[in-house]
């Protein structure tokens, strides 16, 4: 299973999360949200933040069958 990490890339809290998985060696793939844009306004955003914020240190685990 691979983790996905929502974030900017110039957000702390994001470099915070990605130094540690990557210190702990946990595969993770990086899904870019561009909160000068609004992508944490858009659908594919909201469904897994029903309130369109940006989240901070929260990690949204999900296992695919």
């Amino acid at each position: 299973m691979v983790l996905k990490l929502y974030g900017f890339t110039t957000s702390t809290c994001t470099l915070h999360v990605a130094v540690v998985l990557k210190e702990k060696n946990v595969l993770f793939e990086f899904i870019f949200v561009d909160l000068t844009k609004g992508a944490h306004k858009a659908p594919e955003y909201t469904a897994y933040q029903p309130f369109g914020q940006a989240l901070h240190y929260a990690i949204i685990v999900s296992l695919s069958m």
